[in-house]
């Protein structure tokens, strides 16, 4: 099987990656080291080098390239306005274009398969602003999905609530919906074989203060706690803040804002925290959540989107900031019953696991 993947390269090199670069990067590379598939890059031609490659830096730099006759932008504009399939010259020898986020390249003589991770914007439960600016997102959006959703062979989502939603929008063929989900890196798994859980130590937050990831929710328990003299600090991994909410936590001296963690230092941050506050008000899958689970960290979170799907039973769900405080002044040890429970769910998100279910999805299509 040959199969070419078209991506915006700039989020593969990235020296922040988060949970849709690292399922760029652990999708194209699974499919690259499997034996009797070829793979190769389909590159817009300013994001290779001079002479056609994807530049050193780049987490796909091992992989050979074809250069695309035009620049990314015009990819994008092109396919979203006039859907011309002007690439067909450059696929006539693959099997498949695969695109593992939600881009599109206009092809009609090989099979095409997108992966969406998500698009909070369209759905009318979710509080979106109502400016002009988020009006016109939204509209790009859905004209961008239902191009995609027209021409895709084959539609990979990473959850099954992903799924549920893309077809309640956008009613394709639910049999060329299929569920890849994602993964964890071997790193996490690793550190909880060292680690011992201390209940008393600090929470952590993975993410941003941002209103998507719950951040005024968590400045609000930051408060409580302050209040009732609780010596319980949250840290803050991430540097996806709003202005406003990180004004408001630089005044609280239990927050502690380390920002973006690799993936070794958060490995490390989360088997040294007591629990992980996943407060989000969207979630299409929460790599935080499977990470922290694989470390053995036990969740405080929320019944919202797919989060029971990939938490499971795996954490202590709430309805409100006051319960957190109650859980953590009452009997904090209890949440040492989650991390088992936790562990074996996790044991679903190893990177393989969804590299194989993505390989047979391309084989059965």
């Amino acid at each position: 099987m040959k199969i070419g993947i078209f991506t915006d390269l700039r989020f593969t090199a990235l020296a922040t990656p988060t949970g849709v670069t690292k399922h760029i990067i652990q999708m194209v590379n699974g499919l690259y080291n499997t034996p009797g598939i070829e793979v190769v890059i389909l590159g817009a031609k300013d994001q290779l080098t001079t002479d056609g490659k994807v530049p050193g830096n780049n987490a796909l730099a091992h992989i050979p390239a074809r250069p695309l006759s035009h620049t990314w932008h015009q990819i994008y504009w092109s396919g979203l306005f006039f859907n011309t399939p002007l690439y067909n010259t450059y696929t006539t020898d693959l099997d498949w274009v695969y695109c593992p986020k939600n881009d599109y390249l206009p092809v009609s003589n090989t099979k095409l398969a997108i992966t969406i991770h998500g698009a909070h914007e369209l759905d009318p439960k979710y509080p979106n602003p109502k400016s002009f600016k988020h009006t016109l997102v939204k509209w790009r959006s859905k004209k961008h999905y239902s191009r995609i959703t027209k021409n895709a062979d084959l539609m990979l989502t990473v959850s099954e609530f992903l799924k549920s939603k893309t077809v309640q929008w956008f009613n394709p063929d639910p049999d060329n919906v299929k569920t890849v989900g994602n993964g964890v890196e071997e790193i996490f798994y690793n550190t909880a074989q060292t680690s011992k859980y201390n209940p008393q130590s600090y929470l952590l937050s993975v993410g941003g203060l941002n209103f998507l990831d719950g951040g005024d929710r968590i400045l609000k328990l930051a408060k409580q706690l302050k209040e009732l003299g609780l010596k319980k600090e949250i840290h803050i991994a991430g540097n996806q803040h709003e202005p406003s909410l990180l004004k408001e936590a630089k005044a609280l001296n239990n927050i502690k804002l380390p920002g973006y963690l690799n993936k070794e230092q958060l490995a490390q941050t989360m088997a040294g925290a007591s629990a992980l506050l996943f407060l989000t008000r969207y979630e299409t899958f929460g790599i935080a959540a499977a990470e922290a689970m694989a470390v053995g960290l036990p969740i405080i979170t929320l019944q919202s989107t797919a989060v029971p799907e990939i938490v499971g039973n795996g954490g202590i769900y709430i309805k409100t900031i006051d319960e957190i405080t109650n859980l953590i002044t009452s009997n904090p040890p209890f949440l040492s019953d989650k991390i088992p429970i936790g562990k074996k769910i996790a044991e679903n998100y190893h990177w393989d696991k969804c590299v194989q279910r993505l390989i047979n999805a391309l084989k059965e299509c």
